[in-house]
């Protein structure tokens, strides 16, 4: 098994493959994940999403951008208005900005815009009659991650698990083994006694003490109200196979 290490969008990366990976399709993930990142990133000053933030105006992306507005919208209206991505100034009064200060500003946060009013796509072009700060970071780096993994199916390698941090794609015959590592224990996996998840074709099975299911929570920074409303931070339980 081959393994290739980086550092991309701000985290490390790993991509194991039954057979090393040519150079040419290398440089082609990476060419797609920088174009990515200075398209995307709140943390880069010369990035799209920056310059958005500025002035309003009409700004051509990469052609991916109806594609990931489009998981947003369905995320959207699914939580009535939670996930949106023009969190970006509610995030950075709560100190998750460029700098990491993770402390909050005084006072209250700025209101996170209608996302609908706020923004509207034509083709590669976003239109902004209003500066906005996006933030497509509850989708994001997952979507880059099956970017890089269509990628590597183009070029041939159909045997593959693309992990991000914990964004995993798997591809191919046989299941790969993951788990959530304890928070408090690096060298631990939170598990329920004989219960684990296999990835297999992005499909998560199960020992067949069903039903299946994931369960992740989204917890708030300690000590810190919800900056995203009334909907309130919940386990969401994910099932397979699904409803």
């Amino acid at each position: 098994m081959a393994e290739w290490r980086f550092d991309a969008i701000g985290v490390p990366w790993s991509i194991e493959t039954a057979q090393d990976i040519e150079p040419s399709t290398r440089q082609r993930i990476s060419d797609r994940i920088a174009a990515f990142d200075r398209a995307y990133s709140r943390f880069r000053e010369d990035s799209l999403v920056a310059e958005v933030a500025k002035k309003p105006g009409d700004y051509v992306f990469p052609d991916d951008l109806s594609d990931l507005l489009a998981v947003y919208d369905r995320l959207f209206q699914a939580t009535r208005g939670a996930i949106n991505p023009l969190v970006g100034r509610a995030l950075e009064h709560w100190g998750y900005d460029a700098n990491y200060r993770l402390a909050p500003h005084a006072g209250h946060p700025p209101p996170v815009p209608s996302l609908k009013d706020s923004i509207s796509v034509t083709g590669t072009t976003l239109h902004a009659p209003r500066p906005v700060l996006l933030d497509i970071g509850a989708v994001g780096k997952g979507f880059l991650v099956d970017r890089v993994s269509e990628l590597l199916l183009e070029a041939g390698v159909d045997d593959s698990v693309v992990d991000a941090s914990g964004d995993i794609r798997h591809s191919g015959e046989d299941s790969e083994r993951v788990g959530l590592e304890h928070p408090d224990h690096p060298d631990r996996v939170v598990v329920s006694p004989g219960y684990r998840i296999n990835l297999w074709q992005r499909q998560p099975q199960t020992d067949g003490r069903g039903p299946e299911r994931i369960i992740f929570w989204m917890l708030s920074p300690a000590g810190l109200p919800n900056p995203f409303g009334p909907v309130g931070w919940w386990p969401i339980v994910v099932r397979w196979p699904m409803d």
